[in-house]
């Protein structure tokens, strides 16, 4: 995933934090067009 990561957001992030976010993130495939929802609970 990290070369994804690099590939994609390379320019606008430091590589440290693409690092971290290569640990603990998850990467998923999406089809175009396909529309997401985030629910937040406080």
């Amino acid at each position: 995933m990290i070369k994804e990561l690099k590939d994609n957001y390379g320019l606008l992030f430091e590589d440290a934090l693409l690092k971290e976010i290569n640990q603990v993130g998850t990467f998923k495939e999406v089809p175009e067009g396909f529309k997401k929802i985030y629910l937040r609970y406080l």
